[in-house]
């Protein structure tokens, strides 16, 4: 049985900073651009996170997903 993927809606500086190593997490892809490069180089500046695109682009669900690698 697959394990659920968290789905994040909204705060994504702080719903990155919360996620645990190797966690996958859903988010909508209107906010790829601002998460794939803002966000990321801020929280990995911040705080030491580093996430990664995990997979490609789901447009038929409208989203995508990103593991936390460090």
């Amino acid at each position: 049985m697959a394990k659920e993927v968290k789905k994040i809606t909204g705060d994504w500086t702080k719903s990155i900073s919360e996620m645990k190593l190797n966690e996958v997490v859903e988010f909508p892809i209107s906010a790829y651009d601002g998460i794939m490069s803002t966000i990321r180089y801020r929280v990995r500046r911040r705080f030491g996170i580093i996430i990664k695109r995990e997979g490609e682009l789901d447009y038929k669900k409208g989203v995508f997903r990103a593991k936390r690698i460090s």
